[in-house]
């Protein structure tokens, strides 16, 4: 037992009560009277061995509740990690114990919740429960402080999850393809990687606003139709390309609330469901088709964007507002331009040709869609 550090057990049918004995295998107590030798649902392992520092069961059958005691953590410090791939039968799963630093279930396709609260989990890692198709709940431990790439992605029942207070990454698609509704995320948060929330249909809300992110990266929302509300953090510079691309719900964003904006990338809000824009004054750049297709606006306001080189953005071929940023955008019927530029540029771009000047003002410079034609 003195040299235990790895133990795994592949297609082994368990019986509770168990624990590790002293050869480092399990002791298997006889199932419960009128069990009639099958494996009974609950099943309790303990893993307190402090020599043990890593525990995999693999296709491991006949019980729906598994509870994994990793034990306190020691004044020698070893960690324990568990792995359990492919275990089809079970349904629930949970983890106690200070020792445990790291959990991950992929294959368990059955498994509908999780529950780590208990653990010093940090770390969770790269696909952790990537893919299980029935998990709808996860507790995880306040001592969480990343979230792996692809962690949760394609968890399509997944709806309750809360962030930890202290999670400072969260990976490439982590939960891409839940349905978790809402996401609130922690001042401490530092990195969300991209894709995090890609192509979630049922979230509602996501609350960035206590963070001090700089970035929003690539397709962070994307192809999130019910994505309605988006609260920002006063920190944000750029905005990255597809980033709320297809977020048809989203018709409303507070501009108001990142003054310092300076990058739109390409295609960022294409065919969301804005109905207006009023740009910030420290936006320097905007990139192709970033509004483009968005079927409800009405009016685009960069009276206060003096950053942008006009002359470049409005009459030049190989401008960014010349690539599409207002393209198939068939309700926008009034822009308006920095102070001072009515008389001096054309709008040639797609989506603004026609454009006509209509008045000068403090606020800018209004120009309005031509008239339709007679019916």
């Amino acid at each position: 037992m003195n040299g235990l550090e790895f133990l795994g057990l592949w297609g082994y049918a368990l019986i509770p009560p168990q624990r590790l004995s002293g050869q480092g295998q399990l002791d298997a107590k006889a199932p419960p009277s009128g069990a009639a030798g099958g494996a009974p649902a609950a099943v309790a392992l303990d893993l307190s061995n402090p020599k043990l520092t890593q525990f995999e069961l693999c296709n491991c059958t006949g019980a729906t509740l598994l509870v994994l005691d990793g034990g306190e953590l020691g004044a020698n410090g070893v960690e324990l990690g568990i792995y359990l791939p492919e275990c089809e039968t079970l349904t629930e799963l949970k983890v106690n114990g200070k020792r445990v630093v790291s959990v991950a279930a992929t294959g368990c396709n059955r498994l509908t919740k999780l529950d780590c609260t208990d653990t010093s989990i940090r770390h969770l890692p790269d696909y952790a429960l990537f893919e299980v198709p029935s998990l709808s709940e996860v507790l995880l431990p306040t001592t969480l402080r990343r979230v792996g790439h692809f962690a949760f992605a394609g968890c399509s029942k997944l709806e309750v999850l809360a962030m930890p207070p202290l999670v400072e990454r969260i990976g490439h698609l982590a939960f891409s393809g839940t349905s978790i509704r809402d996401m609130v995320l922690p001042r401490t948060l530092r990195k969300l990687g991209p894709g995090a929330f890609y192509d979630c249909v049922k979230l509602v809300l996501i609350d960035m606003s206590a963070t001090a992110l700089y970035t929003l990266e690539e397709s962070l929302c994307c192809e999130s139709p019910s994505l309605a509300t988006v609260k920002l953090p006063a920190t944000l510079r750029s905005i990255r390309q597809f980033a709320f691309k297809s977020c048809t719900s989203l018709m409303d964003f507070s501009w108001g609330d990142i003054p310092g904006l300076e990058r739109l990338g390409n295609y960022a809000f294409q065919g969301s469901g804005l109905s207006s824009v009023e740009l910030p004054a420290a936006l320097k750049t905007i990139g192709a088709r970033v509004f483009a297709g968005c079927e409800r606006l009405e009016r685009a306001d960069l009276g206060k964007c003096v950053g942008l080189e006009w002359t470049r953005l409005v009459k030049s071929s190989r401008s960014d507002i010349s690539q599409g940023a207002f393209a198939d955008c068939d309700r926008l019927s009034e822009v308006v331009l920095p102070p001072g530029l009515g008389t001096t540029v054309h709008l040639r771009a797609p989506g603004l040709r026609g454009f006509h000047f209509i008045r000068s003002g403090e606020s800018g410079d209004v120009f309005r869609a031509p008239d339709p034609p007679p019916p």
